[in-house]
């Protein structure tokens, strides 16, 4: 059960017919644009708050509440965060139209009588949501797992896994995604951040900042355990490690001073036992840490000696205002056989390399920034070891090293087709312009097979995308068998492919390329799926024109091929 912090917004209807109001000086109307009407008022009386600045996040768009604190403002697409401030309050933000704003003076017991009153008769439940479709498969994986056993480690839930990181390596930064309507992290805005700029997020956002600071401390810990965990096997999300539904980690909005405290005074320290970092969580429930474990109401609603929900504010206030108890206490009990280890130790240069490796799609090109700023900050921390001790150099050697392994890494992935795993079109142009200048050196000469799945879009249209990726991928996998020795394969754009056999006669690729066609042909694919045929275009490539003209030489022989009847080798 969720306890919301006290910059909260609390939700309301609103059916006060809307006035339009036009874009601010400098801002355009679009038809997508929307009249959206709320209500601002007191979190605690409920009372209408007038003269609240009611403003449209990220655009020039305000308004200014009426007696009854009612505003009527354009909103971009119709969807968009709005913020309100007013005197003597605490600024708030939501999604939705009407905004509770809290008093800057709020005690203790009126938050706390406010907030249980908000919890009453809803049910605990994990945070995580299998439903989810931008969940990563490893991601969806660790959360079932989780659930069967809340409070292991990676290790121990899925010990098949391959370990990518040392036990106690922290991460420098956190890709945090602003989720939004589109649902998608990698349609969406995703920001790399430090790892404890996230943490000075969370804990005041999850955390009432008035309590105990042994409390704020415990907050702090599950927070960093939490995104460390994401970031270190690879992220949540398909191109995100932790998401941001409540805009508090990116935004500094509901950061203070208290919370700041706690997260210094814990810098570098996380949840572990048996050396490496259990999967803490850092929701707000009601629950009680004991000598044996949590007590009821448990946190997760699953697990007694150990679960998957981190440190539970109510149960940590208690034991922190009452009984005196520190964080590492609070800790050791809420995960028997567990505690507070460090993380900060100086990370392998290796361990570091993997990291970066675990977390890099080549095929997206926020990853690929990602790429390159690890990488400029190898250079920036090389510059800086320079001007230490000699005993450094051997360090700064095998730093190098690594660095130069990685873009090597990076290169072939740039190269690489995600679905097929051959070359894609241009690793494979870099390699026929290798061939090319090779050919007018050495007097040699290449020949070049461009081959397209006959009948494709009907297997599309017929048996779905997904039944079509499996045909393309049992093709590759047998042009790929075919290889031998400085042969390659390309998938050369959607259902064609691209081969390139260096030194054989084009007669002898005449007979190989109707080889592959038959072997194609008599391929078994899925149930129900009918055989699929291929049709060829070969040409030999012997230096005496452009190699931008041999290819349409190919491409115009494979489109004869399927002009005289397709399943055939065409030779130009």
């Amino acid at each position: 059960m969720r306890v919301t912090p006290l910059l909260a917004l609390t939700l309301v209807a609103c059916t006060e017919p809307p006035i339009a109001h036009g874009p601010a000086p400098g801002e355009k109307a679009s038809r997508a644009d929307a009249v959206r009407t709320g209500q601002v008022v007191d979190a605690i009386s409920r009372a209408p708050i007038a003269g609240a600045e009611v403003q449209v996040a990220g655009t020039l768009r305000r308004a200014t509440t009426d007696e009854d604190g009612r505003f009527e403002i354009l909103v971009p697409g119709g969807f968009g965060r709005l913020e309100a401030a007013s005197p003597g309050y605490l600024a708030g933000s939501a999604t939705t139209d009407t905004l509770a704003l809290w008093p800057a003076e709020t005690t203790e017991a009126d938050a706390h009588a406010v907030l249980d009153q908000r919890e009453l008769g809803r049910m605990a439940r994990d945070a995580d949501d299998l439903d989810d479709p931008d969940l990563t498969p490893l991601a969806r994986e660790l959360i079932e797992a989780r659930r069967r056993a809340p409070g292991l480690t990676d290790a121990q839930l899925l010990p098949r896994r391959p370990v990518l990181k040392g036990a106690l390596e922290l991460p420098a930064t956190v890709r945090v995604y602003r989720r939004g309507a589109e649902n998608d992290s990698c349609r969406g805005r995703v920001d790399v951040i430090p790892l404890e700029e996230y943490v000075r997020g969370v804990v005041p956002h999850e955390w009432i900042p008035s309590w105990h600071l042994e409390s704020l401390k415990a907050g702090a810990v599950a927070a960093r355990t939490y995104a460390a965990n994401w970031v270190l096997n690879g992220g949540k999300y398909d191109c995100a490690d932790v998401d941001d539904t409540a805009r508090s980690q990116v935004y500094a909005d509901d950061r203070n001073a208290r919370a700041d405290d706690a997260v210094r005074a814990t810098a570098c320290e996380v949840v572990v036992r048996d050396g490496a970092m259990i999967n803490a969580e850092y929701s707000a429930e009601n629950s009680d840490p004991t000598e044996f474990g949590v007590s009821e109401p448990l946190c997760s609603g699953r697990a007694r000696n150990g679960h998957g929900r981190g440190m539970c504010q109510w149960g940590t206030q208690r034991w922190a205002d009452q009984r005196g108890q520190t964080y590492r206490w609070m800790v050791e009990h809420y995960y028997p056989g567990g505690g507070v280890g460090n993380g900060c130790a100086d990370p392998r240069p290796d361990v570091q390399l993997r990291q970066r490796l675990a977390r890099v799609d080549a095929e997206r090109t926020q990853a690929l920034e990602e790429a390159r700023s690890a990488s400029a900050q190898l250079e920036r921390n090389v510059r800086e070891r320079t001007a230490e001790l000699d005993r450094l150099n051997s360090v700064l050697r095998k730093e190098i090293e690594q660095r130069c392994q990685l873009e090597a890494v990076l290169a072939e992935a740039a190269a690489t087709d995600a679905l097929t795993r051959l070359l894609n079109r241009r690793g494979m142009v870099e390699l026929l312009e290798q061939l090319a200048a090779r050919t007018h050196q050495q007097r040699r000469h290449f020949c070049v097979a461009i081959a397209d799945v006959d009948h494709f879009k009907s297997i599309n249209d017929r048996f779905g995308h997904a039944s079509g990726d499996r045909v393309l991928v049992a093709v590759a996998s047998r042009l790929r068998r075919d290889l031998k020795g400085e042969e390659a394969a390309a998938r050369w754009g959607g259902e064609e492919f691209l081969m390139v056999w260096p030194e054989i006669p084009l007669a002898a690729a005449e007979e190989r390329a109707n080889r592959l066609r038959e072997a194609l042909a008599a391929m078994p694919l899925f149930d129900g799926a009918p055989t699929v045929t291929i049709s060829f275009g070969l040409v030999e490539y012997s230096g005496l024109e452009p190699l931008d003209a041999c290819l349409v030489r190919a491409d115009k022989a494979l489109y004869r091929a399927k002009e005289l009847g397709r399943d055939r080798v065409v030779v130009s």
